[in-house]
């Protein structure tokens, strides 16, 4: 009688496990030259850019409200019910993705934006302002990747803008330049 009892509670223990591991991460596809914004990003059926996907708010992320900013701000959903979630990757597929700039991107856990192997995205600059937990890796991002860059603007264009909060990583990735803007005191 005492084997099975312990049987058993090694049956329970086993379940309680099983239930502890994490949801596996959903990986989206975006591909300029086959995509398509009325897709559901997946592999088969890819989105069409970058720049679109941040267009359309497609991911559900946090931002502080009421803002400006104050002690009494809080983290708000924001984008609810979007299809990309903290956690969740965005997988690039050879072309341009465009231009990005997005404000307010606070995730529970990280976003990445990154090339799917053997191809190699590029992009012409990235803001994030007020961000946190984003990933970026194995993407090439330049001016001079825009269908209209000009040597004369060089100078004036960013290639990639971080403002504000910890959290952005870069990993294999091309930037020919890079700004990064703390507040007072950090």
């Amino acid at each position: 009688m005492v084997i099975v009892g312990n049987w058993r509670l090694v049956i329970l223990m086993s379940l309680v496990t099983l239930l502890q591991v994490p949801v596996r991460a959903t990986i989206f596809y975006v591909d300029p030259s086959n995509g398509d914004m009325s897709n559901d990003g997946s592999f088969a059926a890819p989105w069409r850019s970058l720049q679109e996907v941040f267009d359309l708010n497609l991911i559900e992320t946090k931002s502080y409200s009421p803002l400006p900013y104050s002690s009494a701000s809080t983290l708000v959903v924001k984008n609810s019910g979007s299809p990309v979630k903290a956690g969740d990757t965005l997988m690039l597929r050879n072309g341009f993705h465009g231009s990005i700039f997005y404000r307010g991107i606070y995730n529970d856990d990280y976003v990445t934006i990154m090339n799917q192997p053997g191809h190699q995205p590029t992009l012409s600059d990235i803001e994030f302002s007020a961000a946190a937990k984003i990933i970026l890796d194995g993407l090439v991002i330049s001016p001079e990747n825009a269908p209209s860059f000009s040597i004369a603007v060089f100078s004036l264009l960013k290639a990639i803008i971080i403002m504000d909060r910890a959290g952005i990583s870069l990993f294999e990735t091309v930037v020919y330049q890079v700004f990064l803007i703390r507040p007072a005191g950090d």
